[in-house]
């Protein structure tokens, strides 16, 4: 399970798992982030700006 850190995702990760005996929360992956989206967008801001500053001309 890929949800947000908040909340209202700790609730369906609860339930979820509850229920679904595989079902397995991989937010640890992002857990200082808000979401999945929000940290997927700082890896990519930090790979660009190390892409740009090795190849500045």
């Amino acid at each position: 399970l890929y949800l947000d850190n908040d909340e209202a995702g700790n609730r369906a990760v609860e339930i979820i798992c509850s229920e679904i005996q595989n079902a397995k929360d991989c937010r640890v992956l992002y857990s200082d982030f808000k979401d999945l989206n929000e940290y997927l967008n700082q890896q990519t801001s930090e790979v660009e700006n190390q892409f740009k500053t090795r190849f500045k001309r």
